[in-house]
């Protein structure tokens, strides 16, 4: 984690501001982890798009339905990537920070502190430095969230760490399903629904859990899209839902006792050659089967060595496992852990407007560069610069029937002959532009050496946008008061640079979610 990245609980100069109309609540607060689980695998997504492009030619933009999605992962999901980070770290040091490597630590749960990581573990443990004991419980250890000392490639142990709720004190919670076992949500069961649909997609995204296979069963059909390849929806009516779960949870249990293990114990080192499985289920409190009993006594009866979990969703009474109680008001509550938290839940709107969006980004096929106007010089070039492809000719035109000029002006033969390019990329990247369309983009700006100087002289705003971000306020400009709020500001001014026309203030409270007279406290710190 670099020193300007502060887990989000740290980041207070954020305005208090009213929640945009456009925001998804169910990514805000503790659901942070969420977002920025979201917000990192859109980009990967976004990085294979651009790979995949041809020269001349873009990404497609998502359907307009799915901005407030971007918007939301844009915002909460980037303030909340450096607690991500920083559980990610901490369990990958967890495992390997105990007295016994054979034996890692059994993790129950995490508490995100404003600068600490906090972990709750089963049994008293001593852990190696950089973990600071707490003082009042064994079982509580402490790791500061910037911390660089030992910064670990290991795998992570705990792939079933999940996000569950805030507390009163604003700290965010996570608990290991997989130490848990069997959970039974009771309670109200819109809230309860919720609350396994959001389950379900941090496991999706949640960087530790890139193993974990889930099986949901009547319960959040929404989250399959994010990830098809691990996650699976089916019916209750389904004849055998659950034998590939039983299956794994049967082969586990084996493997823990052939290497005399714990699951996590052998997770850490993948003993005996093989990638070791980690299996949740969600399952609609609705079914009963002889199967479900089967896999809940294999959990049972083989605490920590299934590698397995099974959370019941609106269970009935008795309650089966730990019981986690959702209120009506939106909180969630696990007497056990002695947790009473603001509940983390998608709806399912929430959830399928996520799954839409990474879906959208997983969409290979490129478009056309779009035009930005027709306002001087901007009739002649696309959104990219390239002149527009109605004014240049095919790289074989004659010269001697329309004078014209190209940046690669050698035969296409002598170029394919030696360079990994195509003709269709040639004529995308080197057109023959005919002199008269050359003469007038040029007479389009006759500013442009006048505003060189002037970028070159600094004594206007102006920004950077490839390679390091640079960005330098007007001399009337609040160049501290910005410096603390640098990502912001850099994309404020980048807005302002990308609309040359001028923007009103309705189209700035728009893009960015605020209001107009916060908006103009921003604007005043950067202006010229």
């Amino acid at each position: 984690m670099s020193s300007d990245e502060k887990p989000v609980s740290e980041a207070s100069d954020r305005d208090a501001e009213a929640p945009a109309p456009w925001l998804l609540v169910g990514l805000t607060g503790a659901g942070g982890v969420l977002a920025a689980g979201l917000l990192a695998a859109l980009r990967q997504r976004r990085r294979a798009q651009f790979r995949a492009r041809r020269p001349g030619r873009t990404i497609q933009a998502p359907p307009p339905e799915l901005v407030p999605v971007e918007k939301t992962l844009m915002t909460e999901g980037q303030a909340a990537t450096p607690n991500l980070l920083a559980i990610d770290q901490a369990l990958r040091l967890l495992a390997l920070s105990g007295e016994d490597r054979v034996a890692p630590p059994q993790l129950l749960a995490v508490q995100l502190l404003p600068s600490e990581v906090a972990v709750q573990l089963v049994e008293p443990v001593t852990l190696a430095h950089p973990w600071r004991p707490d003082p009042a419980d064994g079982r509580r250890w402490l790791l500061a969230a910037s911390s660089h000392e030992q910064e670990s490639t290991a795998r992570s142990a705990y792939p079933q760490l999940v996000s569950v709720g805030l507390d009163d004190d604003d700290a965010t919670w996570l608990v290991n399903l997989e130490q848990l076992g069997t959970i039974s949500l009771a309670g109200d069961p819109t809230y309860a629904a919720d609350f396994a649909r959001y389950l379900a997609a941090e496991i999706a995204v949640n960087p530790w859990a890139r193993q974990v296979q889930l099986d949901c069963i009547g319960i959040a059909p929404e989250a399959v899209p994010l990830d098809p390849a691990r996650i699976r929806h089916h019916r209750l009516e389904d004849p055998a839902p659950l034998d590939a779960a039983i299956a794994a949870a049967g082969a586990t249990i084996d493997k823990c006792a052939d290497h005399d293990v714990t699951a996590t114990a052998g997770r850490v080192d993948d003993l005996g050659g093989d990638v070791w499985e980690s299996w949740l289920v969600l399952v609609n409190g609705a079914l009963s089967s002889s199967s479900l009993d089967r896999l809940l006594a294999l959990v049972g009866d083989h605490s920590a060595r299934t590698g397995t979990a099974v959370v019941m969703v609106a269970d009935t009474e008795p309650i089966r496992g730990l019981g986690v109680r959702l209120t009506g008001q939106g909180r969630v509550l696990i007497p056990s852990l002695g947790l009473d938290l603001i509940a983390n839940g998608l709806t399912p709107a929430e959830a399928e407007g996520c799954a839409r969006l990474l879906g959208q980004a997983d969409q290979l096929d490129d478009v056309d560069m779009p035009t930005d106007g027709d306002d001087g010089w901007r009739e002649y070039v696309d959104a990219a610069g390239a002149i527009r492809d109605e004014l240049v000719l095919p790289r074989d035109t004659d010269h001697d029937s329309e004078p014209r000029a190209t940046v690669v002006p050698a035969p296409d033969a002598e170029i394919l002959a030696v360079a990994a390019t195509t003709a269709d990329d040639l004529h995308q990247l080197a057109p023959h532009v005919p002199d008269l369309v050359g003469a007038a983009v040029e007479g389009a700006d006759p500013g442009l050496d006048a505003d060189l100087a002037a970028w070159a002289a600094g004594s206007r705003p102006h920004l950077r946008l490839l390679g390091p971000i640079q960005a330098r306020t007007g001399t009337t400009g609040t160049p501290t008061v910005v410096a603390k709020r640098k990502a912001f500001y850099t994309e404020l001014l980048a807005f302002l640079v990308l609309h040359p026309q001028g923007v009103i203030i309705d189209q700035v409270v728009d893009a960015f979610g605020s209001d107009a007279t916060q908006m103009r406290v921003h604007l005043s710190k950067v202006r010229s």
